[in-house]
């Protein structure tokens, strides 16, 4: 099945292998996040996740969301979200 993926330096990863990674669980990471388990479980499953909660769930595993653009011509840019 298709699923969401994120940049973790080189290597695209789903939010459920930077979870496990980490070694969170969905309780704890939801606890963190003011939602319960089954919603942290909705939110690893789904193919395109807002922004705003693809931000909330780094932040409970104890990280910070950068962001970048890369343009037809290659260039990189930076963004904030």
């Amino acid at each position: 099945m298709p699923e969401f993926k994120i940049l973790v330096g080189e290597n695209s990863i789903s939010l459920k292998q930077l979870r496990e990674r980490l070694g969170k669980t969905q309780t704890e990471v939801g606890q963190d996040m003011g939602i319960s388990q089954s919603s942290v479980a909705k939110l690893e499953r789904q193919l395109n996740p807002r922004m705003s909660s693809v931000k909330r769930f780094v932040s409970a595993l104890g990280g910070v969301t950068k962001a970048s653009v890369m343009w037809k011509d290659g260039s990189v840019q930076k963004i904030n979200i």
